[in-house]
């Protein structure tokens, strides 16, 4: 929660220590971020994709991490209407009229996804059908490059002939030079 937010950055130096070190887990320049950002720690959708984009390429990187996100609220937002069809790291973060969800769900070709809203009174089922329907969508995507894939393999490839083959351009060698004795 929020809270233990305040107590962890506290405890990593303060509020302009951690954010001079969660920039480094996103590829956005320092002008990218809204100003809000410095004031109030507010964050962007590239930002949150950035970070779990990091954790899902290094998990190693972050020992315990990746492991909590993984059983961080069961059955609600992006598993909601997945159950534990697919593995789910995830993190919500709200406050006030904000309400966030950033993960990784792991269908073969993982998903890294964050949902944002403002003034909403159903986030849940908004994220949890978000991430159904991107599961669904990548899945589709899946199957159709397996087959283009497989049509491509199944053409027969033209076995090359001598003559189809290019020749190669011969260059003379250069005369020897014979030097004479004076």
């Amino acid at each position: 929660n929020n809270e233990w937010a305040h107590v962890m950055r506290n405890y990593l130096g303060g509020d302009a220590v951690w954010r001079a070190d969660s920039m480094k887990y996103s590829s956005m320049k320092a002008e990218e971020y809204d100003p809000d950002f410095m004031d109030y720690g507010y964050v962007n959708p590239v930002y949150v994709l950035d970070v779990f984009d990091t954790l899902r390429r290094n998990p190693e990187d972050y020992p315990g991490v990746h492991e909590k996100l993984l059983r961080a609220s069961p059955g609600q937002y992006l598993r909601r209407n997945l159950n534990d069809e697919y593995e789910i790291a995830q993190k919500y973060g709200a406050l006030e009229e904000f309400y966030h969800i950033g993960g990784i769900i792991y269908t073969p070709n993982p998903i890294v996804v964050t949902v944002m809203t403002e003034y909403l009174h159903y986030e849940d089922a908004l994220m949890g059908d978000a991430a159904e329907m991107l599961v669904n969508y990548t899945l589709e995507l899946d199957k159709r490059l397996e087959a283009l894939i497989a049509a491509q393999e199944a053409q027969p490839q033209p076995t090359p002939t001598p003559e189809a083959l290019p020749t190669p351009e011969v260059t003379p060698a250069a005369e020897p030079v014979v030097e004479k004795p004076e």
